[in-house]
C-alpha cells in the first residue's frame, strides 16, 4: 500500500465541519495571510482548507487532529494529495504569531517542503560505481520539488487550516535552499557536535495512527516533536527567524530502508543555551537512536560544559 493511501482514512477523518472556520478565518488579518501565500506559490481554494479542519473523532470521541503536532497534521494532508517519492527529504519550519485581538486567534505556520534527492543519490552511486553497476534512475524516483504552507490556528484543542498554499521547483533552486546550514540536497546531513552527543530516551505518548513496520513518518515527527517539549511553544522575539525546524530524510542511506530526523529549536529564553537538537535515527529491523545536543550562547560556554560525576 502507497504511504498516501496508508494515512488516506485518517486524513479523510480530519475533514469535516466546513462552516467551523468561518469565524476565526475572517478574524485573521487577510493582509498576513496574502503575504505568506506569495512568492510563487498557488494558493488553494478556501474550500480546500475548509473541509480539513481537524474536527475528526476517533472510536473514543478525542478529536483525532489534537493528538497530532502540526508538522504530523501538516505532513498527513501533504501525503493525501502527492504522489510518493521512494528516496526524499522533508523540511518542516514553524512560526508562530500572537493574536492580533480578543477575536482573532494566535497564528501558526508551517512550511512544509519535500525534496527529491532520487536523482542526486543516483548520480553520486554513478559516480562511485560505475553506471552498470547502478539502478536505473526511474528507481531512484523521479519528480519535482514541493512545498506547502500551512496557515493554522487553534480551535476546540487542535489545529484547524484557514489558508493553505502550494508551488514546485527545480533542482536549482532546491540546491540554494537551506536545511540547517546544508543545501537541501546534500545527501548526509550531521548536526553540530560543540557539545557531547547524549542518548535520549524515547517520549512516551501514544500515536493516534497506525505504525506500518513499527515506524511512520508521522511517528518519527511526532517523536522528535514531543522530545523538545513544544505544547506550550510561544511566539518568538525574531518573527522572520522560525522556532522550530525538522529534516526528515528517508532512504537516503544506502539500500536498506532508514530514516534519519534532525530537529532544531531556536528561541528558548534561556541565558546560557542558544539552541536544543535532536537527532533521530530508525534503521532497518526497527532498531531506534535517539541523540540530543545543547548550543551554549558565545559568552556563556563555561556554564553549559558537562558536570563532572
Amino acid at each position: 500500500m502507497s504511504r498516501n493511501r496508508r494515512y488516506c482514512c485518517l486524513t479523510l477523518a480530519l475533514a469535516s465541519s466546513a462552516g467551523a472556520l468561518e469565524q476565526p478565518y475572517q478574524a485573521i488579518s487577510q493582509t498576513k495571510l496574502q503575504q505568506w501565500q506569495g512568492e510563487g506559490f498557488f494558493t488553494l481554494n478556501k474550500d480546500w482548507f475548509s473541509n480539513h479542519d481537524g474536527s475528526g473523532f476517533d472510536a473514543n470521541g478525542q478529536s483525532l487532529a489534537a493528538q497530532l503536532s502540526e508538522f504530523s497534521y501538516s505532513y498527513l494532508l501533504f501525503a493525501s494529495q502527492e504522489i510518493p517519492l521512494p528516496r526524499v527529504r522533508y523540511r518542516l519550519r514553524l512560526w508562530r504569531y500572537p493574536a492580533e485581538s480578543i477575536q482573532s486567534p494566535a497564528l501558526s505556520r508551517i512550511e512544509l517542503s519535500r525534496f527529491n534527492l532520487g536523482p542526486a543519490l543516483h548520480k553520486q552511486l554513478v559516480l562511485e560505481l560505475g553506471e552498470a553497476h547502478v539502478a536505473p534512475l526511474q528507481e531512484f524516483g523521479e519528480g519535482p520539488h514541493i512545498s506547502w504552507r500551512f496557515d493554522m490556528i487553534n480551535l476546540y484543542g487542535a489545529p484547524h487550516v484557514v489558508a493553505a498554499s502550494r508551488r514546485q521547483f527545480g533542482d536549482v533552486q532546491a540546491s540554494t535552499e537551506d536545511c540547517l546550514g546544508y543545501s537541501c540536497l546534500t545527501i548526509t546531513l550531521s548536526p553540530p557536535k560543540a557539545m557531547p552527543d547524549k542518548p535520549l530516551d524515547l517520549p512516551t505518548w501514544q500515536a493516534p495512527y497506525r505504525q506500518q513496520h513499527g515506524v511512520s513518518e508521522p511517528w518519527l515527527l511526532d517523536t522528535l516533536y514531543h522530545t523538545l517539549a513544544l505544547a506550550n511553544l510561544e511566539p518568538g522575539d525574531s518573527p522572520d527567524k522560525p522556532l522550530l525546524e525538522i529534516l526528515l530524510s528517508t532512504d537516503v542511506e544506502g539500500n536498506d530502508p532508514v530514516w534519519h530526523g534532525l530537529a532544531r529549536q531556536t528561541q528558548l529564553g534561556d541565558d546560557s543555551l542558544s539552541e536544543r537538537w535532536r537527532e533521530l535515527w530508525v534503521w532497518p529491523g526497527g532498531e531506534v537512536a535517539l541523540l540530543g545536543y545543547d548550543l551554549c550562547h558565545p559568552d556563556r560556554q563555561s556554564d553549559c560544559q558537562p558536570k563532572a560525576d
